[in-house]
């Protein structure tokens, strides 16, 4: 039920610019090995090669994936830590 929600949320990779809306995985922003919690908050959806960037240490993650007032937004950098451009929703 949750992994359903989380992909309805994110409707695909939640990384700017990627697009891809099937295949995807589910990525605890608050690593689980490290105690971070299984809920809505911090989860969401990435594509198989944003995930193993991620991983790499290529891709960083911050932030809140769910849009609550108050929140710190998701955030996305690269292995600099310069931020990925915003972009607008991908074309169906």
């Amino acid at each position: 039920r949750l992994r359903r929600l989380v992909e309805h949320r994110d409707g695909g990779c939640a990384v700017p610019g990627c697009g891809r809306t099937w295949g995807t995985q589910l990525h605890h922003i608050w690593h689980w090995e490290d105690g971070g919690p299984t809920d809505l908050s911090n989860l969401l959806t990435l594509c198989a090669r944003h995930h193993r960037q991620h991983h790499l240490g290529l891709l960083g993650i911050t932030g809140c994936p769910d849009r609550v007032l108050g929140a710190e937004p998701l955030r996305f950098t690269d292995r600099y830590g310069r931020p990925l451009p915003s972009v607008g929703a991908p074309r169906p």
